[in-house]
């Protein structure tokens, strides 16, 4: 008669440990992809930002190469918005979306922004230069 309960205790063992394992991998997975969208629209964002500062028109520039770059991605993301903004010399970058959800929640939100200002090389030659001028006449 003992061995029959042993028997129960693995089936009642098994009935606890398998959902909190599958729950764990789930995570793990979810987690995974939010992770890995994040980095990869962080990287896309930057450059965005690069190619559109590159191109004589800034907003129009990083909002087209988003397009190409956003019709490459392949794994499930849910409603990704871009933004491009020009002022004063800098450039701006905003991207919201989100992870679509493994057990049917809507997942995990991300926001992303990035921005870039333009340094103009003869403008910031001056600067450096005269930096060092007022350094020289400082230690005088």
């Amino acid at each position: 008669m003992g061995g029959g309960k042993k028997k129960g205790s693995i089936t009642v063992e098994a009935v606890f440990v398998v959902p909190l394992c599958l729950m764990v991998i789930f995570v793990l997975l979810e987690s995974g992809l939010y992770l890995h969208h994040q980095s990869w629209y962080r990287e896309a964002a930057w450059e965005c930002i690069l190619a559109g500062a590159d191109t004589g028109e800034e907003v129009a520039g990083v909002l087209s190469h988003w397009e190409r770059l956003a019709a490459d991605q392949i794994l499930p993301v849910r409603e990704v918005s871009a933004k491009a903004a020009e002022k004063d010399g800098r450039l701006d970058m905003s991207l919201r979306g989100g992870v679509s959800g493994i057990w049917g929640f809507n997942g995990m939100e991300f926001m992303i922004h990035v921005q870039r200002e333009q340094i103009r090389p003869t403008e910031f030659v001056w600067r450096v230069h005269m930096l060092k001028k007022l350094g020289e006449e400082e230690m005088r």
